[in-house]
């Protein structure tokens, strides 16, 4: 961003006007595409990048150490987002959600590591204001 600008609008990393840093898709072993979702629309853009990582450590450290702008599930993120290590560019673009689900045996009360877990995730992903 230091040399570009900080971009308004999703489009502007598209068509390799960014460098964005891409994450493969272990199923089609290709880059996952981009959207963005909002007011139940989707916008797609063709986004371009150097870097095609795996996991999220190596995306995480690329996007932080100034490789190019990523995608990730903002869950876990928060203090890389405090502290401005990571910056949201469209908050506005930022509505798909995912569902996750937890299944242990019903007959059997969860370990205090899950039920740790379900505590993280129901703090992590409660609606923000």
């Amino acid at each position: 961003m230091a040399r570009h600008g900080k971009p308004k609008h999703p489009r502007e990393l598209g068509h390799g006007r960014r460098e964005c840093i891409l994450f493969r898709d272990p199923t089609t072993g290709r880059p996952f595409s981009w959207e963005f979702h909002r007011g139940g629309r989707i916008l797609r853009v063709p986004v371009s990048g150097q870097f095609t990582v795996n996991d999220l450590a190596t995306g995480l450290s690329m996007c932080t150490d100034g490789f190019g702008i990523a995608q990730f599930f903002e869950l876990g993120l928060d203090d890389l987002l405090r502290s401005g290590a990571l910056v949201e560019l469209f908050p506005n673009w930022a509505e798909e959600r995912f569902p996750v689900y937890i299944l242990h045996p019903s007959r059997h009360l969860p370990s205090a590591r899950v039920r740790a877990f379900v505590d993280f995730l129901v703090a992590s992903t409660r609606t923000k204001k």
